[in-house]
């Protein structure tokens, strides 16, 4: 039994030396909950062993033992028992209390200590509690088999006084148990890994989706300062000056806007989508009727602002700027283009529904990634970069909103569902009438 003690002790220093070697070169991690789990156990076990002649000493400092559990057991479930200390102090002053009237009735040891183990071991059934919803995880499956021989070792305490062998049973399973702590440490910390090289990938990918989006978003403002600079020369008009000034100013903000967009906080902005609706039309009805292309508009009359989580000039340039380009450019000469608005008490919509040959379920399917970029020419062999729809995609799904896509007879008919935050006092959709609505041709 000595020699086993001797064991269990050295396997525990070695977790011990462990923990601190990790924790010095895993400086992004707090393992001081792990660290002072397993220094208090040490310390436990070294009175237990210094006291195993006395069953008293030896139960009471098995019932501390709730305190070392409690910081492994944390540690495991990322802070998560700081919710619960209230509840698990109870459980395990119950115990103590179930146990000590037990005592006192001279009831057989193993009766008596078993409520004591199980509020020494609260920390643990929460644990068990948590990783036995979410085995379909492997890792969860590894947490959950180091507190379930934590569990074996709390049960075969109960009965080493009264069955012969079974305390060589429990310090072998106590032995176990801090080996497959360590290897929850090093699974712990892989995963760690794993989980940060996916977030690097995302990063990367967010960059890349940044620098997309704004090459692609700002082209049309240099083609349109461009033209509006070479007319100003050409005709001498200060009025082209003027207009080229204004893109410049709204370009810079755009920029700035988007910076904020990407940079991963909630930024919410107070806008009228009545106006936002108006200035997406401003910008491309020239198009349209260059290209001879009916644009028929529908919105709600009634002027209010909302807050959303995107700004003006994200929502103008990359969303609706965008589906308004792929659906001139896919629309005929004399064909229509519809355009419209409409907004419930949680979300506003926004549809566009053009007159083309109806986009593939293939590039529907390749939309959502950025790695996978499909161009293809107008109706007048007009060309693009290919990134329109994946940049809304990307935008639109960042702010917890929706982009569907619907293959019509002729045509193709694309929703955004975008999420706002202020409630509005009109009714639902289904309420209005023909009245609230105001509809235009281009």
């Amino acid at each position: 039994m000595s020699t086993l003690y001797i064991v269990l002790l050295s396997f525990l220093l070695l977790c011990v030396v462990s923990a601190y070697v990790i924790a010095s070169l895993d400086r992004e991690t707090d393992y001081s909950q792990l660290k002072m789990a397993l220094n208090i156990n040490f310390f436990l076990y070294a009175i237990r062993f210094i006291f195993a002649e006395s069953r008293e000493m030896d139960i009471i400092l098995f019932s501390l033992k709730v305190v070392p559990l409690y910081y492994l057991s944390n540690f495991f479930l990322d802070n998560r028992l700081k919710y619960y200390r209230k509840r698990i102090s109870v459980f395990f002053v119950l115990g103590l209390v179930a146990g000590g009237i037990l005592f006192s009735l001279n009831t057989k040891i193993m009766y008596y200590t078993l409520p004591i183990a199980l509020g020494s071991f609260t920390p643990g059934i929460y644990a068990l509690y948590f990783y036995g919803k979410r085995l379909t995880n492997l890792e969860n499956i590894f947490y959950f088999g180091i507190f379930s021989v934590a569990a074996i070792v709390t049960l075969s305490f109960c009965l080493s006084y009264e069955i012969p062998g079974s305390a060589i049973w429990g310090w072998s399973a106590g032995v176990l148990t801090f080996i497959s702590i360590m290897m929850g440490v090093l699974v712990k910390t892989l995963s760690k890994k794993v989980e940060g090289d996916h977030k690097l990938q995302e990063e990367l990918k967010l960059i890349n989706a940044i620098y997309k989006s704004v090459i692609h978003d700002t082209s049309n403002d240099l083609n349109f300062l461009s033209l509006s600079l070479a007319r100003a020369l050409r005709d001498k008009s200060l009025s082209y000056v003027k207009r080229a000034y204004d893109r410049l100013r709204e370009l810079i903000k755009f920029k700035e806007e988007m910076r904020k967009q990407f940079d991963g906080q909630d930024n919410y902005y107070e806008l009228n989508p009545v106006d936002v609706f108006k200035c997406a039309i401003s910008r491309y009805e020239e198009g349209f009727h260059e290209k001879n292309v009916q644009f028929i508009t529908t919105a709600p009359i009634k002027k209010e602002e909302i807050s959303l989580p995107i700004s003006k000039e994200s929502l103008v340039n990359s969303v609706l700027g965008n589906l308004l380009s792929n659906a001139l450019k896919f629309t005929d000469s004399g064909l229509k283009v519809y355009f419209s608005m409409v907004i419930d008490h949680h979300f506003i919509y926004f549809s566009i529904i053009d007159s083309g040959q109806g986009i593939p379920e293939d590039i529907v399917k390749s939309v959502q990634s950025f790695s996978k970029v499909r161009s293809s020419a107008g109706t007048n062999k007009e060309t693009g970069s290919g990134m329109g729809l994946s940049i809304i995609c990307y935008i639109v799904n960042r702010i917890g909103g929706e982009v569907q896509f619907y293959r019509l007879e002729r045509g193709t008919k694309v929703v955004v569902k975008i999420p706002y935050t202020k409630s509005l006092s009109n009714r639902p959709i289904d309420d209005l009438e023909q009245g609230d609505f105001i509809s235009a041709r281009y």
